[in-house]
């Protein structure tokens, strides 16, 4: 009946409403993560502790849409987080955790286990 047919219609539109405001609220999140890290690299350098923090924000979001650029930003913010505070910081392992959830997320099981693995001693240590 046609009253069904409005309530289907209606319903699809509010989904794709709810899609489009995740999308944009990405965009957004992305655009103002993008510019605080151009202003930390102006003001603290290339690999301040800060930029690892941003980094690692910028690849989570990229992995939310299956991004290549996700493991570029882990793998920059794990090399500054050992740089800077450590083989043995809680932050290595938490980058490691990203690093594993983009390899399993293509099927890389081996790889993500290696990461998941390096994480876990990690955090024992």
């Amino acid at each position: 009946n046609m009253g069904q047919l409005h309530l289907r219609k209606a319903s699809a539109n509010s989904t794709a409403d709810e899609s489009n405001g995740k999308d944009r609220a990405k965009e957004k999140a992305m655009t103002l993560l993008e510019e605080a890290l151009s202003i930390r690299k102006i003001k603290l350098g290339e690999d301040h502790e800060l930029i690892a923090d941003t980094l690692h924000c910028i690849g989570s979001l990229h992995h939310l849409d299956r991004s290549e650029k996700a493991i570029q930003c882990f793998e920059e913010a794990l090399w500054i987080y050992k740089l800077r505070v450590g083989d043995s910081h809680i932050n290595v392992a938490k980058v490691l955790d990203s690093i594993g959830a983009y390899h399993e997320s293509r099927d890389e099981h081996e790889t993500a286990l290696q990461s998941y693995e390096k994480s876990l001693s990690v955090r024992r240590n």
